[in-house]
This record gives structure tokens, C-alpha cells and sequence, in this order.
């Protein structure tokens, strides 16, 4: 019952976060921006692949496989789109320091998941 719970929680921040960005993807496009300027569709393949891969987390189908691809999308979107070092005022910089750190916490969270 508590790995349901926390795969549901850790879930719940991809599918959210995943379904916005598939339907506006132009604001995290253009913060990510520096990182490559990703086409809109791959950023909206990215938010997609977000929520579905949180809904197959829910249902433990998978495990490790899910909590590994959802890692790895978790380490590009925070490098793309919190880049605190690149922040152009001390507001920004401690913003988007706070997504990274919060980020780091849910990869912590899918390293757990991921172990067999």
C-alpha cells in the first residue's frame, strides 16, 4: 500500500506537469531555449511522454523501467528548464534553484522506484 501511494504521488507531478506541457508547449520551449531550441514537437513528445509514463508508474507496470525513463526526462527537463546559473536576477536565480533542488528530490524518490 505505501509503494502504491508514493509511486502515485511522484505520478501525479508528471501527469500534471506532463499534460500542460503537451497542450502549451512554447513556455518551456523557449526557456529551454539555450540547451538546443527543441522543435515544439519534441517538447510536446517530452510532456506526453511524461503522462504516460506517470500513468504506467500508478500501476507499478514496470517499475523499473518507468521510474528509469521518467529519471531520465526529469535530468534533461531540469537542465533545459531550470537553469538557475543562467538566471538574469537574483529572484529568477533562487526560483528556479528551488525547481532544481525539488527535482533532485523526485529523482531521489524515482532512484528508489527504480531499484529491482
Amino acid at each position: 500500500m505505501g509503494e502504491l501511494v508514493a509511486r502515485s504521488l511522484i505520478a501525479l507531478l508528471f501527469v500534471l506537469n506532463g499534460a500542460a506541457t503537451a497542450r502549451d508547449p512554447e513556455p518551456r520551449r523557449a526557456k529551454a531555449a539555450w540547451f538546443g531550441n527543441p522543435p515544439l514537437l519534441a517538447v510536446r513528445a517530452n510532456g506526453a511522454a511524461m503522462v504516460v509514463l506517470g500513468l504506467l508508474l500508478v500501476t507499478g507496470w514496470q517499475r523499473t523501467w518507468v521510474a528509469s525513463g521518467l529519471g531520465v526526462l526529469l535530468v534533461l527537463t531540469t537542465i533545459g528548464g531550470h537553469a538557475f546559473w543562467r538566471a538574469a536576477d537574483r529572484a529568477e536565480r533562487g526560483r528556479e534553484l528551488t525547481q532544481l533542488v525539488k527535482n533532485t528530490a523526485v529523482l531521489g524518490g524515482l532512484l528508489l522506484l527504480a531499484m529491482p
